[in-house]
């Protein structure tokens, strides 16, 4: 109850600047808790949106139950080891039931934010957008700021809104350590463009 309620201050807050807010996803003993105080605040205001992760097995359900609406959702692989009993463990299978969770938004007219560095999935979930005729206006690309630049960089060139994520506030380094932790492939990515720029 507190955490909806912080929330909808939140969200009344940030309508004064018509700023949309996310509600953010952590690991799957959350899920079930997050996705209600969600569904409260689209009650509440439309201009919110959620977090859901392909690895889960459950995501593909979550998607069904959601209630009908406008719906912004934006879509993660997810950084959290889960249990292989509720979630994909491998790269592969976490890649195909990203583009399912995708397919499935499309299909029920959700806004999709597409938040990889994963350029060769990337690449699948656009060509199934254009197949789909979801246009610019229908979805974005999300990346961690100083993570595959020139990725970016290409998405833009050929069209794709492109949003760039900054973690900030007196809290932005310790945060940002705990997901590179969380996350390794996003820390070789560091890794490999900090030294390609020394370059």
């Amino acid at each position: 109850e507190l955490c909806f309620e912080l929330y909808r201050e939140l969200v009344d807050l940030c309508a004064e600047s018509k700023t949309f807010v996310r509600v953010e996803m952590e690991d799957h003993t959350t899920t079930d808790a997050t996705l209600r105080v969600f569904e409260r605040l689209r009650k509440h205001s439309e201009r919110v949106g959620i977090v859901l992760q392909s690895r889960l097995f459950r995501t593909l359900e979550d998607i069904d139950r959601l209630a009908e609406g406008p719906l912004s959702v934006r879509m993660v692989k997810g950084i959290y080891l889960e249990p292989e009993e509720i979630a994909h463990v491998e790269p592969e299978p976490i890649r195909r039931a990203y583009l399912d969770c995708v397919r499935k938004l499309v299909d029920r007219g959700a806004y999709v934010s597409l938040a990889t560095h994963d350029d060769g999935m990337a690449a699948t979930v656009l060509e199934l957008l254009r197949e789909k005729g979801v246009d610019r206006e229908g979805y974005e690309l999300q990346v961690l700021l100083g993570v595959r630049e020139r990725l970016w960089d290409q998405w833009k060139s050929e069209g794709h809104p492109v949003r760039v994520y900054v973690p900030y506030g007196p809290q932005w380094h310790p945060y940002s350590m705990r997901r590179l932790q969380k996350n390794p492939e996003i820390f070789r990515h560091l890794v490999r463009d900090f030294f390609s720029l020394r370059r």
